[in-house]
This record gives structure tokens, sequence and C-alpha cells, in this order.
């Protein structure tokens, strides 16, 4: 199954790409239900929020970021 990757957050806006659904990306950002992401060629764009399952389990602390508590 393939996620719709959008060029703004707008519901307006055009898929610029289409992500498998089980892609590892970035999340950057969450506006309103859509998250700005990076994917895996370092491209970026948002995916609706129904459709990211975020896995704690693989994120990983940036080295110029303080801790953060979840």
């Amino acid at each position: 199954q393939l996620v719709a990757v959008k060029n703004s957050p707008s519901r307006n806006s055009t898929s610029q790409d289409t992500l498998r659904r089980d892609s590892m990306v970035k999340v950057i950002a969450l506006t309103g239900k859509q998250y700005r992401v990076e994917m895996p060629n370092g491209s970026s764009g948002y995916i609706a929020e129904k459709q990211v399952a975020l896995s704690v389990d693989t994120l990983r602390q940036e080295a110029n970021f303080p801790p953060v508590s979840l």
C-alpha cells in the first residue's frame, strides 16, 4: 500500500511523491493534521497524521539537541 506525500499541508496541495506504507521517514514537525517529514532520498514533504505510525523504539537522540522526556 502506498502513502501520498504532499508538497504542502493544505487540503488543496498536490501529491509530489508516494512511499510504501512501511517506509521509514524522519518526522520534522506536526502542522495541523499533517506531519512534515524527511524522506529517505533527503527531500521533504507532508503526510497525513492518520497515515503515520510513530515508533518510539526507533527514535534516537540528535546530537545537537538536549534530552527530551517522553
